[in-house]
């Protein structure tokens, strides 16, 4: 079996695992976004702490003239760290002083030229809720695409207090110029430190320790959002699916930084990780940078289905009891069924109510007796993802002329036999979501006349109902789901009714005109299904992209494009940024 592309590993190897929806950002993309905010800083704010370190005289020494290269981070993937990276601190000049001891009497310092430094230490990523009526909401606020104070916003950030100034690895990392930093006493070594820290809580101050923001809005919005409840972070390595024995490494610019979610307060898994490596969330070969994930069960489950299977429900075509009747009239028969056909409003009571399930449709079940859509060729490839299929349902009725002189008894029996199916099919990949479905109906009349000699004869047709709805991901504007029902104003195109008829069942031509009867019922149900399907169509597009409009969380911090399915049902979106802003600007 060849193996995949990390494009292919996206798409059929991804497993969300138990989580509800997960955002991956990959190291490349958030230092870019650093890099972005460092650029704009030196426009709008050049004395800003993430352009300068110029920290006046205090207990630890003084730094003048500093000025700072863009920041970089490293994701730790090696070592399973879920929360903790490496930040690098890198100088382009500055003079930098410190107390050589810690006796406050004894003003002696050293002096460092900071040029081409590059200080690494290990920091803490933390989340913490940014409260209504301070500035930073009000500063972010905009950015989010809810009703002024119908949402909170929390925000993820390097926090200075968690920074971790010492260690081999950390030192390892760090470039001093000519300097053996190894060398210094513990003294000037501890007062860098206290720099550093202070610079952190600087530059946080500004936001310009800022990864990202999580709006979460108020229960009172109609649009559904799914805000996450639980939200976990983790490190995920990325390994090359084309390699026979790929390894994690630190440092590979398409490792990620994962956001694990839950919603409506359900508890994750224990523990709260994505357990295996599951496929690859960025493929910097393809431009893709970072992912948004919604599970199937919430997009579907939660979202899609129970508004389709409403507007299923309207796509099912039926035909009320019948009715039979019989009669002499001058040594003539007489005969009348009534046939009643509908589509739309509340279906028979012997209908399941519409609801999806999982699953390819199970094709041996579909009726097959009397003509009636035993074939079923799909346009898309592959298995159905949800099908529902209704019932067989029959109904009969019959009327018997009561009086035997002079031309016997005459009998009447009507019937009539019905079915509907749909099913859903989408592609890995695919942008689209294709709604199809059949229904038919199979309707006879046998006529007996018991006088000399006895003689029977009968009419019967059928109709069959085929429809294919489209549905398209336009684009994923304001982080909502804008979607298109193809031929929406042409729905010609999306329903074709088919039907035959006979009328000469016993060898004896029915009596009555039954091909006008057969042409009425046809036109009348052809009328009705097209008013029925553009009423539909209308309505899903109309609670699709505003009723029920799908709002993605992380709206408004992120740029959401290029909405597909993973083989899983899974929804994918590419995420950037929003605009050329980065977090934090």
């Amino acid at each position: 079996m060849s193996r995949l592309t990390p494009t292919q590993s996206r798409l059929y190897s991804t497993n969300l695992g138990s989580f509800h929806t997960i955002a991956a950002l990959s190291e490349d993309h958030i230092n870019k976004s650093f890099k972005a905010m460092y650029e704009l800083a030196l426009i709008d704010d050049p004395q800003s702490p993430i352009c300068n370190f110029n920290i006046p005289h205090n207990a630890a020494g003084f730094i003048k003239d500093a000025v700072l290269k863009p920041p970089r981070i490293k994701l730790l993937v090696a070592g399973g760290e879920t929360s903790t990276l490496l930040y690098y601190l890198a100088f382009d000049k500055g003079e930098l002083n410190l107390y050589e001891s810690d006796d406050r009497a004894d003003q002696t310092t050293k002096t460092f030229q900071v040029k081409d430094w590059v200080f690494v230490f290990k920091i803490d990523l933390v989340q913490k809720g940014i409260a209504k009526d301070t500035d930073e909401y009000k500063k972010y606020a905009p950015r989010v695409p809810y009703p002024n104070g119908t949402f909170s916003l929390s925000k993820l950030f390097l926090d200075a207090s968690t920074a971790k100034m010492s260690g081999a690895s950390t030192d390892a990392e760090s470039k001093f110029g000519d300097t053996d930093w190894s060398k210094e006493n513990a003294t000037v070594r501890s007062n860098w430190s206290a720099f550093v820290i202070k610079w952190v809580a600087l530059a946080a101050e500004k936001g310009q320790t800022l990864i990202g923001l999580q709006p979460t809005p108020d229960k009172n919005l109609t649009e559904a959002t799914y805000p996450p409840t639980f939200v976990q972070k983790q490190t995920y390595a990325w390994l090359d699916p084309e390699s026979s024995s790929p390894q994690a490494q630190d440092g590979n610019p398409q490792n990620a930084l994962m956001y694990l979610c839950m919603t409506d307060n359900q508890d994750p898994p224990s523990p709260p990780r994505l357990e295996a490596h599951s496929g690859t969330w960025i493929s910097t070969k393809d431009n893709i940078k970072g992912t948004f994930a919604m599970s199937a069960d919430r997009f579907w489950g939660v979202w899609l289905l129970p508004t389709l299977n409403e507007f299923n429900k309207k796509l099912q075509f039926y035909f009320k009891p019948c009715k039979a009747s019989a009669w002499w009239d001058d040594g003539t028969p007489y005969v009348n069924s009534t046939y009643y056909p509908a589509m739309g409003g509340p279906l028979p009571a012997a209908f399941p109510q519409a609801a999806f399930s999982k699953g390819d449709l199970p094709r041996a079940n579909l009726p097959s007796d009397r003509g009636l859509g035993r074939t079923l060729t799909p346009d898309t490839q592959g298995a159905a993802r949800y099908y529902w299929l209704g019932p067989v349902i029959s109904d009969s009725d019959s009327d018997q002329n009561g009086s035997a002189w002079p031309h016997g008894r005459l009998r009447m029996q009507s019937q009539q036999q019905m079915y509907n199916w749909s099913a859903i099919w989408f592609s890995p990949g695919s942008d689209t979501i294709t709604f199809e479905g059949k229904g038919g109906c199979y309707l006879r009349d046998d006529l007996l006349g018991s006088d000399t000699p006895a003689w029977t004869t009968g009419e019967q047709f059928y109709l069959n109902l085929t429809f294919k709805v489209v549905i398209k991901i336009v684009d994923i504007a304001g982080g909502a789901l804008n979607l298109k029902i193809q031929d929406a104003d042409n729905v010609d195109k999306i329903y074709t009714l088919t039907g035959d008829h006979s009328d000469s069942l016993g060898g004896t031509i029915f009596p009555r005109r039954f091909d006008t009867y057969y042409t009425n019922v046809k036109n009348y149900l052809n009328a009705q299904i097209g008013y029925n399907v553009k009423d539909a169509v209308a309505q899903l597009e109309k609670v699709l992209n505003h009723e029920h409009k799908l709002i993605l969380p992380g709206a408004g911090e992120y740029l959401f494009e290029k909405g597909t399915f993973n083989n899983n049902g899974d929804f994918l979106a590419q995420i950037h940024f929003n605009g050329t802003d980065a977090p934090g600007q």
